[in-house]
């Protein structure tokens, strides 16, 4: 009994080495920051609960922080003693980082605001976007407020929060390549690129992480020495490299390298001493509020976007889906464990603390548990677009009870209602599969089925040398690629047997290939607002009459047919030697992946013809 004591002394000795080892910010000597808090706030909120400033600490991948375990979050829970915390706060589908720092900060499911991670690394969020983030709520009703966003992941501050709004965008700047050694000896290392590496040898030698999180925390700190904005975004991202990866590269030796003790993964020691560094830093921004005596007119909250199993997230098993939410302030209940709440819910919570209104294009509300007068909580409204928005927006109604009788009889049908992918066709044909697959809230009708890396799979559809016909509504930001929406080919080339139905940025390409080098390939220009919302594709291939066509929302899509691709698919066979997925190529392994949603899938055996188009866009009530 003694030696397991020891041992448990030990090693929670260990940790709390390591965590000093591997992470930390000197703290700063206090200065007067030259704030004036005597001022009148311009917004209309009842005195006892307005704040004049939110400070958001977002933590990537670090889930429910261990439920508060005294063992990893030490400062976490002596902030938090007298707030009020949820450790099942639900985030959005799919859990990745994009959608779900996007609903934190737009107010809306990944459904409406469409962000993910590839569009928000090559695309600004547009200003005049129906569902603004809370950084241009504020902006709009104040134009003087200061507001800052410090982030390690650079992304957030391109593609999730909005230019020109009045926002201090601070992310790490670039530097020479190679190991450098900065005054507390420890050495980094900067990529060929610039960017400054996760990895890094502290002065004892020891790789840790996150050296990103250790700098965006100084950064913070410099920031309020000089300036403490009405809101504060923080983003720190140790604990989702801590669970992503096994091994570590070091100096661009390879992922082969122990780090914080041990291999990495979500749930392992080495995770949990990686949440127990962040909760270090999270401390110390902490205290710089308490330092420049400004916590009583502070909301303070710490939350993160997801958790993880193994090295991936995006699924909804418990361990990624559920997060931690505290807040701590003047108003917030003491010691209170808070209701029913989503991530979104954190953009309606920001507003509410400074007295600003919500957007009516928010699903955000106030939940109960967290301020003293909030003793019920709204119904989350269906965002309401704008009249530039109106064109694609569809509020979701429950699937009919029925599909119209159409000329041609139904192989398949899919209407993804309530996470199921089972056929209702009456056919019972065989769906299997692959990768990250996560049911939407709202679809067109009744739920819908999210795309992330995943696929459902129709290992028995050969269609051979008959007509066929695909009809399904699809929500999407679009691609830089040309991922497989639909396909039973190898996509690595045309020429490949089978058939593909591909999105690209501007068009959507449809690509036969008979395996001795003939193909034919047909593009189809997307509609410009077709980012938008929802988007109804048909597909009818007629093999008598050597011919393709798409329809966009129910209207013939003109089509241009590539040079010296051309095959007449008279007698040729569209059966390949793969199943035909949905969300991927045959397959299954295409790099890129078609990112969005799809809604009420329809394979028919045989070429609709304008009257069953005609006849499914009254279904449809368009």
């Amino acid at each position: 009994m003694k030696k397991r004591l020891f041992a448990i002394l030990a090693v929670l000795l260990a940790i709390a080495t390591l965590a000093v080892a591997c992470g930390g910010v000197k703290p700063a000597t206090p200065i007067d920051n030259g704030n004036d808090d005597s001022g009148e706030n311009k917004q209309e909120a009842p005195s006892d609960y307005h704040y004049k400033y939110v400070a958001i600490i977002g933590v990537d991948g670090a889930g429910d922080f261990h439920r508060g375990s005294n063992e990893y979050t030490p400062n976490i829970n002596r902030i938090f003693a007298n707030g009020a915390v949820t450790y099942r706060a639900l985030t959005e589908m799919p859990s990745i980082s994009a959608q779900c720092w996007g609903s934190l900060m737009h107010g809306v499911s990944p459904n409406y605001h469409r962000l993910n991670n590839g569009s928000i690394a090559a695309n600004p969020y547009p200003t005049d976007s129906p569902y603004p983030s809370i950084f241009r709520v504020i902006h709009e009703a104040d134009p003087d407020a200061k507001m800052a966003s410090i982030v390690e992941w650079e992304p957030i501050n391109y593609g999730i929060v909005e230019d020109g709004i009045g926002v201090d965008k601070i992310t790490l700047p670039n530097e020479k390549p190679g190991i450098h050694t900065d005054s507390d000896g420890n050495q980094y290392y900067v990529k060929v690129d610039g960017k400054v590496d996760h990895a890094y040898k502290n002065s004892a030698g020891e790789i840790c992480l996150d050296y990103r999180d250790l700098q965006v925390t100084k950064l913070t700190l410099d920031y309020l020495d000089k300036t403490v904005p009405t809101l504060l975004y923080v983003h720190l991202g140790g604990p989702d490299v801590a669970g992503e990866y096994g091994g570590i590269s070091w100096a661009g030796s390879g992922a082969n390298n122990q780090f914080n003790g041990g291999w990495g993964g979500f749930g392992t020691e080495p995770y949990w001493k990686q949440v127990k560094i962040t909760d270090e830093y999270i401390g110390q921004i902490y205290d710089k509020y308490k330092e420049l005596g400004v916590l009583e007119d502070t909301l303070f909250i710490v939350t993160a976007d997801h958790g993880g199993n193994d090295h991936s997230h995006g699924k909804a098993t418990d361990s990624e889906k559920y997060i931690m939410f505290a807040a701590t302030g003047k108003t917030v209940l003491q010691g209170n464990v808070i209701g029913d709440m989503m991530i979104r819910d954190t953009s309606a919570i920001v507003t509410y603390a400074l007295g600003f209104e919500n957007p009516s294009t928010w699903s955000s509300r106030v939940p109960v548990g967290l301020f003293k007068e909030v003793t019920t909580a709204k119904e989350r409204s269906i965002p309401v677009a704008n009249s530039s928005d109106s064109a694609r927006y569809h509020e979701t109604s429950a699937t009919p009870a029925e599909l119209p009788k159409l000329s041609q009889s139904l192989y398949l049908y899919l209407p993804l209602d309530n996470g199921s992918y089972a056929d209702a066709s009456g056919n019972d044909q065989t769906i299997t599969t692959g990768g990250d697959l996560y049911s939407l809230e709202d679809g067109y009708y009744g739920n819908s089925m999210g795309f992330g890396d995943g696929y459902l799979s129709l290992p028995d559809y050969a269609p051979g040398t008959g007509d066929f016909s695909v009809s399904f509504w699809i929500n999407t930001v679009g691609t830089p690629n040309d991922p497989a929406v639909i396909s039973n080919k190898d996509w690595t080339s045309g020429g490949n047997k089978g058939w593909v139905l591909t999105l690209r940025e501007n068009d959507i390409k449809f690509n036969v290939g008979n395996g001795s080098g003939s193909r034919r390939d047909i593009t189809f220009k997307l509609p410009a607002d077709y980012r938008d919302g929802w988007m109804h594709i048909i597909l009818t291939v007629n093999h008598s009459e050597n011919q393709i066509k798409l329809y966009y929302d129910f209207q013939e899509a003109s089509g241009t047919t590539g040079d010296g691709q051309n095959m007449n698919i008279s007698g040729v066979s569209f059966n390949s030697n793969y199943p035909l997925n949905i969300g991927q190529d045959g397959t299954g392994n295409l790099f890129y992946h078609m990112s969005g949603a799809m809604d009420d899938i329809i394979i028919f055996n045989g070429a609709l013809t304008d009257a069953d188009v005609a006849a499914l866009k009254t279904y449809y009530g368009k």
